[in-house]
């Protein structure tokens, strides 16, 4: 009789033997797994790609820029004067740490060029310590107002700046016809100044209109001592003329000695009285226009001086830019 052929019983555990080798994944799900792959990765990519253009549209992206492709004169800056121990201060901390908050500015039209908005004193530390580049937030301002907004604001913000750098500032973008007249001017580009401090702007921007070009250090000019010469020129029309001709007759060697020469004016009434200007006399230039000069300050009067008139006058003035 045949032997019947024993059979053993599978072992648990045991059923990998005898094969070699990677599993192979299973090919009918490969391709969509990796189609949904691809796609969860292009998705994810297009978001980054998305969210970095809108940060470098809102000016929210910051790029290292050569130091030399900054513009610093792209506008009229309310910061004319520097503090020398501040200056050290600063050049000290970027050669230590480095550069560690960006300054602000525009892209020219000329390629690769950029106006410097705000960061006026970090620009110019880096260049003092040899930098080669400038951390930057690239903005895009709607317009020149917007862009000198920007810069007030930032040095409010750090301080430092003097009534009369901030009155010359204001005297400056009202010639622009940037936002209006002189109260105009300080209303928009100290939107969040108090009212006295804005009068105080007000008050010191007649004294850097009367005395602007006989003063050499009017950034140590103090508060007080400005505030007083604006209403001593509001009542009297000979004291600017006469103090600023003095002040350039001999100018004054430093910041102490012009103050002290101001205050000795301002305790001076009767000094003011007897050196006081005659008053200009009008002369007619046309008929129908008289022209009255006066320092810094022509006025013409007339049933000649008509709106076309006015406006051919201001676009002939800004061809003269």
């Amino acid at each position: 009789m045949a032997k019947r052929k024993r059979l053993t019983p599978a072992l648990i555990g045991r059923g990998d033997e005898g094969l070699t080798g990677a599993i192979e994944p299973d090919r009918d799900r490969s391709p969509i797994a990796r189609v949904a792959a691809e796609t969860a990765t292009e998705a994810a990519f297009a978001e980054v790609t998305h969210a970095l253009t809108e940060a470098r549209e809102d000016g929210r992206l910051i790029a290292k820029l050569p130091l030399e492709a900054i513009e610093t004169g792209h506008l009229i800056r309310d910061r004319i004067a520097f503090d020398g121990e501040d200056m050290a201060t600063l050049k000290a901390s970027l050669q230590a740490r480095g550069q560690q908050v960006p300054v602000e500015v525009v892209a020219l039209e000329q390629d690769g060029r950029y106006g410097l908005i705000s960061g006026l004193r970090r620009v110019m530390a880096l260049r003092e310590i040899g930098a080669g580049d400038v951390l930057a937030l690239v903005r895009q301002p709607d317009t020149s107002a917007d862009a000198y907004l920007a810069m007030v604001e930032e040095n409010e913000v750090r301080a430092g700046v003097s009534f009369y750098e901030r009155a010359r500032l204001v005297a400056e973008a009202t010639r622009m016809r940037l936002f209006g007249s002189v109260p105009e001017t300080v209303r928009a580009l100290f939107i969040h100044a108090s009212p006295a401090k804005r009068s105080k702007i007000i008050a010191f921007v007649k004294v850097h209109e009367e005395l602007g070009q006989a003063l050499r250090f009017p950034t140590s000019i103090p508060e007080r001592t400005g505030l007083a010469l604006s209403k001593a020129m509001a009542a009297d029309a000979g004291f600017a003329p006469a103090l600023a001709a003095a002040l350039e007759a001999q100018p004054a060697g430093d910041p102490g000695e012009e103050r002290k020469r101001l205050e000795a004016a301002l305790a001076s009434p009767a000094t003011r009285k007897t050196a006081k200007a005659p008053k200009p006399k009008p002369r007619e230039i046309a008929p129908g226009l008289t022209i009255e000069e006066a320092r810094r300050r022509i006025t013409l009067r007339g049933p000649a001086l008509t709106k076309d008139l006015t406006e051919a006058l201001i676009d002939w003035l800004e061809t003269r830019k």
